[in-house]
Formats: structure tokens, C-alpha cells, sequence
């Protein structure tokens, strides 16, 4: 409210007519009170912040089960291989 105040004593004291310096200052004033509210607060930071933590933690917890999963189906693969390597040595 102050900055349109202070926009509309600039215009009327250069000659701007009241009626137009008002309608100048308004306009600003709900073009920044729009611009305002899009605006992210500290605790909508925070509250982000928070949520990208508890994301990282899920993901890194996925990441790890994936990973043994993996594991495991690599020493699977890995034993069948050798059961049957060691099946068609002794059939041949």
C-alpha cells in the first residue's frame, strides 16, 4: 500500500491528473499483490525441503532393495550356469 501511495504522489507531482496517477497506482498494486502470492514463503522452502529429504530417503531405501534383488539374481544365474556347465561336462 505504501508503494502505491508513493506511486501515485510521484505522478500528481509531475502533472499527472489525480484520476489517472489512482488508476496507474491501483493497477501496480494488484499487479504486485498477484506477483506476491506466487511467490514461495521461507516455510514453503522448508516444508520442500523436507519433502525432497523423505523422497531421497524413499528412493535411496528402493535403490537398495533393487540392488539386492539384483544380487541375488546374478549369484541365481550365476550358480545355474555352473550346475549346468558341470552337467554337460560329465554328459559329453
Amino acid at each position: 500500500m505504501r508503494s502505491s501511495l508513493a506511486i501515485y504522489d510521484a505522478l500528481t507531482s509531475v502533472s499527472v491528473p489525480q484520476r489517472k496517477a489512482y488508476r496507474v497506482a491501483q493497477a501496480l498494486e494488484t499487479d504486485m499483490t498477484q506477483f506476491r502470492e506466487g511467490l514461495a514463503t521461507k516455510d514453503d522452502i522448508s516444508r520442500l525441503e523436507a519433502d525432497i529429504r523423505r523422497l531421497e530417503a524413499a528412493m535411496n531405501a528402493n535403490m537398495a532393495r533393487l540392488e539386492a534383488s539384483v544380487l541375488r539374481m546374478i549369484m541365481i544365474a550365476t550358480g545355474t550356469v555352473a550346475a549346468l556347465v558341470t552337467v554337460l561336462h560329465f554328459v559329453a
